[in-house]
């Protein structure tokens, strides 16, 4: 069973048709990239997924349940949204910050447990900032502020990950690390939807490409067969090719 489906969804901001028709099943364990221009409707397309942003028609459902009927602390629970910047105005720590993670868990009082603390001091392990822990969130880099936003959505457990640029900011080895975590969490059980424009890197990742284009997919499957010139033609209006290398699959312009 999809862990997450969208079906045939249309939204329209303005008066303008932004995603229309879309239809999209991700299943557990896997990653799938969500590739297309600037101002395509990706990152309106994952609100639309977490439950931020109600459709205009469509429907999503996290399993059998329709997630409109769903309580928020229940959708909660079960997605995380990391989006591309994570606009902070208090100097919260690195620690409080990723301990807000842990609210839909949280009882009635809102008081977090050992077990809960516990779970945070992980996240920041995992990620390779425990060393951050008790820094201000506004003496961070971009690229370490990005890594506390990963590490708050490993916190709050949620077994569908949706990801908006999470390479932003990321030097290269912050960036080969994360790669090699995506994975490891897709092998978990969890589904990873990632948004990128490093096009060759995050298809080394992932299971499926969707190409989104004119308010619609146009191709999804795995990137070797989704990721042809005539797929970029009409989607980045660019003339390029996938290309296999033995550091990973990248996209080479043609000349």
């Amino acid at each position: 069973m999809s862990s997450l489906t969208l079906s045939n969804v249309a939204l329209s901001l303005g008066g303008t048709p932004i995603l229309r028709g879309i239809d999209l099943a991700f299943e557990a364990g896997e990653v799938v990239l969500l590739a297309g221009r600037n101002g395509a409707g990706k990152t309106t397309l994952l609100r639309i997924a977490a439950g931020l942003l109600a459709p205009d028609s469509g429907n999503v459902s996290l399993g059998p349940d329709a997630i409109a009927a769903l309580p928020r602390r229940a959708v909660a629970k079960r997605i995380a949204l990391v989006p591309q910047d994570t606009a902070v105005p208090f100097p919260y720590t690195v620690n409080e910050l990723v301990l807000m993670g842990r609210a839909p868990h949280l009882g009635l009082l809102g008081f977090e447990s050992r077990a809960d603390r516990r779970l945070v001091g992980d996240a920041l392990a995992r990620l390779g900032i425990a060393e951050l822990a008790e820094r201000s969130i506004l003496d961070l880099s971009g690229g370490e502020r990005q890594l506390v936003a990963l590490a708050r959505a490993l916190a709050q457990e949620a077994s569908i990950l949706l990801l908006d640029e999470p390479t932003a900011h990321l030097d290269l080895a912050r960036r080969l690390e994360l790669q090699t975590l995506l994975r490891e969490l897709a092998g978990e059980g969890r589904t990873l939807v990632l948004v990128s424009h490093d096009l060759g890197p995050a298809a080394a990742v992932a299971d499926r490409v969707a190409l989104l284009a004119d308010g619609v997919i146009h191709a999804v499957g795995p990137a070797e067969t989704v990721l042809r010139p005539e797929a970029l033609r009409a989607t980045f209006g660019i003339e390029a090719r996938l290309v296999l290398t033995e550091a990973g699959p990248a996209i080479l312009a043609d000349r």
